[in-house]
């Protein structure tokens, strides 16, 4: 059995491939995702995976993100899907993915540039009890600022890094790692905290 996970939704690209006896990882940045995620499974190994085992999973980050790279991750999952089952395709929200892989005392805001001057803000509550705040809302640069600096938040995503220039890299991105740790974590397995898997 094999499970696929693409993050696609900001300027970085990783893929993880699950399967009983092996885990590859892949990662690319600041690159043309069309172009780049192809050619991670354009080598033979990697077809040979495919050849070999059943595809169970094909997990993609939806809902928020660059366009561009939503889309990106939508058409390539449909293409590994053809002629299989399409309910395969599972959508997460890189909010949650990113968000759940922090361990605060704070309450987690995360931040994710969506266009010029304009991002994606969720909350959630802190590692004790942690769930989400709040549906996605949507901001401007000016208001994510003063709404950061009303109230006191452990901020994550990468949208977050235009506001926290020091913010640890580990906090940026919702990558098929934190993807697939979220999925075997425990929110992840129940029906989510917000769209989960859609």
């Amino acid at each position: 059995m094999l499970d696929v996970y693409i993050s696609s939704v900001t300027s970085q690209l990783t893929v993880l491939l699950v399967g009983d006896n092996f885990n590859i990882f892949r990662k690319v940045e600041d690159k043309d995702f069309l172009v780049e995620l192809p050619k991670i499974f354009d080598n033979d190994d990697l077809k040979n995976i495919f050849k070999g085992n059943i595809l169970k999973n094909v997990f993609i980050l939806s809902g928020v993100g660059k366009l561009t790279g939503m889309r990106i991750g939508e058409a390539f999952a449909k293409g590994l899907v053809l002629g299989d089952d399409e309910n395969k395709i599972k959508r997460l929200n890189a909010h949650d993915v990113i968000s759940f892989s922090v361990k605060s005392d704070k309450k987690i805001l995360s931040i994710i540039k969506i266009r010029k001057n304009s991002y994606s803000l969720s909350l959630f509550s802190n590692k004790k009890d942690f769930k989400r705040l709040s549906n996605n809302f949507e901001l401007s640069g000016e208001h994510v600022n003063s709404y950061i600096k009303k109230n006191e938040f452990f901020i994550v995503g990468e949208g977050a890094r235009d506001f926290d220039k020091s913010l640890d890299e580990k906090f940026l991105f919702p990558d098929a790692l934190k993807m697939h740790d979220y999925i075997r974590g425990f929110y992840g397995k129940s029906d989510g905290f917000d769209s989960g898997m859609q």
